[in-house]
């Protein structure tokens, strides 16, 4: 017999991803939709590590946002180091694997591109990532301490729910600091639901600034 608190865990948590999603028109008289906050639903990717191209069927799904603009549509996406660890071979796949991997991000405004990496921080667990894509605006980094007084929110696509104007939106607060052993070390933490695919979003103030 299943044990009856999993079972009503797993339930809440499923209704919950269900009243969590937005699109990009928000509901009439909805207050937590996200009206003042459009431009972190424009910046947010869906991120997926392909083999062979092959989109049916993504090996690692994650999150990220757009948090820098370059030159003739150049875009720098900022995630979590481990759902690149694939592609540089810090993974369980195999080398010949490996070499058939491949990134495509997947925009709010529908348009997929492939994606590279720029830069590793594996102990800050950061990966940041170039592609080119037209008229995705950039989130700013903030310089704020979080309060915890104050709600934070991701953006997010775990298990792949987000899509075409179209993410899920998570809201908490700021739990404080807590020792995540020697490797790691101390880290801010948030009472923010999460799940697989979505890793690598980040966290935002109210005014849509990252701040975790």
């Amino acid at each position: 017999m299943k044990n009856p608190v999993i079972t009503v865990l797993a339930l809440l948590t499923f209704v919950f991803i269900l009243t969590s999603c937005f699109s990009a028109t928000p509901k009439k008289g909805c207050s937590s939709c996200g009206e003042h906050q459009p431009q972190a639903y424009h910046s947010f990717v869906e991120l997926n590590i392909l083999m062979s191209g092959d989109r049916e069927n993504p090996l690692i799904m994650g999150s990220g946002s757009v948090v820098g603009q370059g030159q003739k549509d150049t875009l720098y996406i900022l995630t979590a180091e481990h759902v690149c660890s694939a592609l540089h071979g810090n993974h369980r796949f195999p080398s010949y694997v490996t070499e058939l991997l491949s990134m495509e991000a997947s925009f709010f405004n529908g348009h997929r591109s492939s994606a590279t990496i720029v830069a590793l921080d594996k102990p800050s667990d950061l990966c940041l990532l170039k592609t080119n894509a037209p008229r995705v605006p950039a989130l700013k980094i903030g310089s704020s301490v979080p309060d915890q007084s104050e709600m934070y929110y991701t953006v997010s696509s775990p298990l792949g729910r987000g899509g075409k104007g179209r993410v899920l939106r998570f809201d908490g607060y700021y739990a404080g600091p807590i020792f995540m052993g020697k490797k790691l070390g101390m880290k801010n933490m948030y009472t923010i639901p999460t799940g697989p695919g979505a890793s690598g979003s980040p966290v935002l103030n109210s005014k849509d600034e990252v701040v975790g």
